[in-house]
């Protein structure tokens, strides 16, 4: 027994054997997949068109003598789906993209990367009124993820120096490297874990500025582009020779950890978005300047004041940077 159907894409008649019944066969006039039918389907398809001839009351007679029944293909058999090298294009130009590329040649926008509506204009009075409204308004969790911070940053060293001296101790008694291993292994250590903190630290206040509500295990979540975080993070603090970071670089933790790109090209998208917004930035500035000098009157509970709201103010001019808070 076979099933007659017809193709959806290009409507051809269709046989199959009932056995091929809710299996996926490729129709070969177009090349497209369709569904094989029940049996009990094509019954009620049928009946449907009885009825609908009776309704029109045509003679049968005629009707089959003006009817010239085209020939259905033999039984069709369930071909296995070829695999096509489908191409894609890119979100931001529209540039054909092979599946094996990874980056636009032509705008550089990594795929599956998020596209932002970047404004031509930010404004700083609604960067600084939305930043002290969330300061306010979650002052006791950021207090307590900036005082968590602070010890797990101190454990991070701890444990940094005694990695460094361990592998000082394993060189044996030559002193130029056993300070270059001390150098090296409490290095990569205390970046590691400084990497780590620094994700979850992003995290959080990203989520906060997002959603206005604080949650405190997201600064507990470390898992994330540490690599790029530690290689961008090596050039982002050689550069406070000059100070760049503070000016042009700061949102640089921001840019990795929410577009999760590589290290350099979380550098350059920092650097750009820090000079498209020169003058906020410059504004900025100042006021972090007049929150350090206020801070500096209390030195420590200053800085444990000081540091949550530097974090949302960043957090927040980078939201606005991007077109996602107005």
């Amino acid at each position: 027994m076979s099933i007659e159907f017809y193709c959806p894409h290009c409507e051809a008649y269709l046989r199959a054997p009932e056995s091929k019944a809710r299996l996926s066969i490729a129709c070969p006039h177009c090349g497209g997949r369709c569904w094989v039918p029940l049996k009990s389907e094509q019954e009620t398809f049928f009946d449907e068109v009885e009825e609908w001839s009776d309704e029109e009351d045509f003679d049968e007679a005629d009707y089959e003598a003006d009817y010239e029944p085209t020939p259905g293909p033999a039984d069709v058999p369930v071909l296995a789906p070829k695999k096509k090298q489908l191409q894609t294009s890119c979100k931001v130009c529209d540039s054909v993209l092979s599946p094996s590329e990874k980056v636009c040649k032509v705008c550089s926008h990594r795929v599956g990367a998020p596209i932002f509506d970047e404004p031509a204009d930010v404004d700083v009075g609604r960067i600084l009124s939305t930043s002290w409204r969330l300061y306010t308004r979650h002052f006791g969790t950021c207090l307590i993820v900036t005082v968590t911070d602070a010890v797990l940053t101190i454990v991070a060293c701890v444990l940094a120096i005694f990695i460094g001296g361990t592998a000082a101790l394993a060189v044996g008694n030559r002193p130029g490297l056993v300070v270059f291993m001390f150098l090296i292994a409490s290095g990569l250590g205390w970046g590691i874990a400084m990497s780590m903190f620094a994700i979850g630290h992003m995290r959080f206040y990203l989520d906060l500025c997002r959603t206005d509500r604080a949650d405190f295990h997201k600064s507990m979540d470390f898992q994330g582009p540490i690599g790029h975080i530690f290689s961008g993070g090596v050039v982002y603090w050689s550069l406070f020779l000059f100070l760049l970071p503070p000016i042009f670089l700061w949102p640089f933790g921001r840019v990795v950890v929410d577009q999760n790109v590589s290290g350099a090209r979380g550098l350059w998208t920092a650097l750009r978005l820090s000079v498209k917004h020169f003058s906020v930035c410059f504004v900025l500035v100042f006021v972090k300047i007049g929150a350090i000098l206020i801070s500096s009157l209390f030195p420590i509970g200053g800085a444990i004041l000081m540091t949550p709201y530097f974090a949302i103010l960043n957090t927040v001019a980078y939201l606005h940077f991007i077109g996602e808070l107005e």
